[in-house]
């Protein structure tokens, strides 16, 4: 009888580890001191890995890749498919670095130069909803100590956002 209960217990535990809701934020700011957009993204590791590897991008953890700009590059490439800065003033986002945190989440950080914020910008924001089907983003805008938050749906992947 023991050996059963400890066998359901180890199989609950195993499904203690997958979550029915997925989400992904992103803190965006416009920088007017050093005129560029920086962006965080926040998402768990272990969504984005597995990610990853369906894509055939890394084959283990992804901090094994910190130092390798090959991975790097794709996982960059990666990223900007699904999280992009639209604007005639804006040019392109690239990759800085990630930290992995010990609470199971990662931080990814993208910078762009931005030359004038006249026109406001258009913001693609659909990281892993192709890959999971209920995945929701939000992003929050910072620009002069105010703050903006949009929502990021399966129906709704893109949205332009005006300069206050």
């Amino acid at each position: 009888m023991k050996q059963i209960l400890f066998v359901f217990l180890i199989f609950s535990a195993s499904y203690s580890f997958a979550h029915d809701y997925f989400f992904a934020f992103a803190e965006v700011e416009y920088d007017e001191y050093n005129a560029n957009v920086e962006a965080t993204l926040v998402m768990t590791t272990h969504d984005f890995e597995s990610y990853l590897r369906k894509k055939n991008i890394i084959t283990k953890e992804l901090s094994f890749y910190k130092n390798d700009s090959i991975v790097l590059k794709q996982v960059e490439t990666e990223i900007l498919k699904h999280f992009s800065i639209s604007s005639s003033s804006v040019g392109a986002l690239s990759l800085e670095g990630f930290e992995i945190e010990l609470t199971g989440m990662i931080q990814v950080y993208l910078t762009a130069p931005i030359l004038s914020p006249a026109e406001g910008l258009d913001i693609q924001f659909d990281l892993l909803m192709d890959e999971y089907k209920e995945q929701q983003n939000k992003l929050t805008f910072i620009y002069r100590d105010q703050k903006t938050s949009y929502v990021y749906l399966q129906n709704k992947r893109s949205q332009h956002i005006d300069f206050y």
